[in-house]
């Protein structure tokens, strides 16, 4: 009695390690891949609807855009 309830433990671990090996290599989302070594040229134009650059302040841009720390 006790060696048939041992022998179905041992086995029943033994399966579970086996499902566990087979299913931790599938995907079910394919994995993104980078579509070469080119970079991405991003220009700001406007944040939350106030435009950066307009005609009439092109040359009174300062080099940082301005930031707020809220707490």
């Amino acid at each position: 009695m006790k060696a048939d309830l041992y022998t179905k433990i041992v086995l029943t671990v033994i399966a579970v390690c086996l499902s566990y090996i087979v299913v931790r290599d599938l995907s079910l989302i394919d994995p993104a891949h980078a579509q070469g070594n080119r970079t991405m040229p991003v220009d700001i134009v406007a944040i939350a609807g106030n435009r950066l650059i307009t005609t009439s302040n092109i040359e009174a841009l300062e080099p940082a855009l301005p930031v707020r720390v809220r707490r």
